[in-house]
């Protein structure tokens, strides 16, 4: 993640008085770093961003629920990459590995965006809300 757009999602962070999330969010940035993106628009440090800009200081609580609500669909997680192996198609999980290693495994590796996202929505809310813990805000 550039520093441009670290400092400021640490300021939309600083805001909402949920500074801790950084730590998650830089994690997903930087699992996506090195994926082949067309616009920049398209980059999930900017969607993050773009996400935070959005929510309003609030009980900590909801805050959290909606940070979750919202970073679940991001349309970063509609990006996939696969390889084929002899037991068929492996798919890159973004929230537990970097593109970049996944790559580093077989340079054939394919990509393209989905209509949805992966894993599945229901895993990255639980992620999320593992991740950035009971609360998490002032």
């Amino acid at each position: 993640m550039s520093d441009g757009a670290l400092d400021a999602i640490q300021r939309e962070l600083k805001r909402l008085q949920c500074e801790d999330w950084i730590n998650p969010i830089d994690t997903i940035v930087r699992h996506f770093e090195g994926y082949p993106i067309d616009f920049d628009e398209w980059l999930p440090e900017v969607q993050m961003l773009l996400m935070l800009k959005q929510l309003q200081p609030t009980e900590p609580e909801t805050l959290r629920v909606q940070f979750v609500n919202c970073a679940m669909n991001l349309n970063c997680f509609s990006y996939r990459a696969f390889r084929v192996t002899d037991l068929g198609p492996k798919f890159w999980d973004p929230l537990s590995c970097s593109i970049t290693r996944f790559v580093s495994d077989d340079p054939g590796v394919r990509f393209y965006q989905a209509d949805t996202v992966y894993p599945a929505a229901d895993i990255i809310q639980t992620w999320f809300f593992h991740k950035i813990g009971q609360g998490g805000c002032r």
